[in-house]
């Protein structure tokens, strides 16, 4: 197995996995009788792209879809957890395993894909446009942005002393059953604001 690149005079060149450089003759014998895996790679050797010969992902192919991806990318998802990769142009209909033919999909929205009728076009500059089973665009839905600075209402509520966090809304009863007067007191209270 070989690993190979164009070198800095833009030759290509073949490389084994310790590092040993192939000349050319020695590379096309390997070649002549072997099955050939051209990987495309970045210049820290993460592989980009492998072409057509293997529909399974390169680790460093699922790392930098991740990093691009972050999540499901169809609009309005953004499902981060048990998310697929899957190849835009199909790799059994002639798709490359290539990052640039690949997005993360949930597991619904990659069923929808496959089976509901759904499709997704790539655009030239990499966007990808999301279609309806009758060819209809979905509309991108904006991203929700965290608040980072706080509300007036976070802020009028530590001037009165009062914090909210996520054990607020809890109830404080113990269980223990409710005398007559609590409980008719609790539902009087409850039916009054009807």
């Amino acid at each position: 197995m070989s690993r190979g690149g164009a070198s800095e005079d833009g030759n290509f060149r073949a490389v084994l996995p310790d590092g040993t450089s192939l000349c050319g003759a020695t590379f096309l014998r390997l070649a002549c009788d072997a099955g050939l895996v051209i990987a495309n790679v970045d210049a820290s050797g993460s592989v980009l792209d492998i072409g057509r010969r293997s529909r399974t992902i390169p680790p460093a192919i699922e790392r930098a879809l991740w990093i691009r991806d972050g999540g499901c990318r169809f609009p309005g998802c953004g499902a981060r957890a048990h998310c697929d990769s899957h190849h835009i142009e199909h790799w059994s209909l002639g798709g490359p395993t290539a990052l640039h033919n690949l997005c993360k999909l949930c597991h619904y929205h990659h069923v929808l894909v496959h089976e509901g009728g759904f499709t997704i076009d790539r655009k030239p500059d990499g966007t990808l446009v999301f279609l309806t089973p009758d060819g209809r665009p979905i509309q991108v839905v904006p991203t929700l942005h965290r608040i980072v600075e706080p509300s007036a209402l976070f802020v009028d509520n530590l001037s009165r002393g009062l914090e909210v966090d996520p054990h607020t809304n809890l109830s404080r009863w113990d269980g223990t059953p409710l005398d007559r007067e609590t409980l008719g007191s609790a539902v009087s209270a409850l039916l009054g604001r009807f």
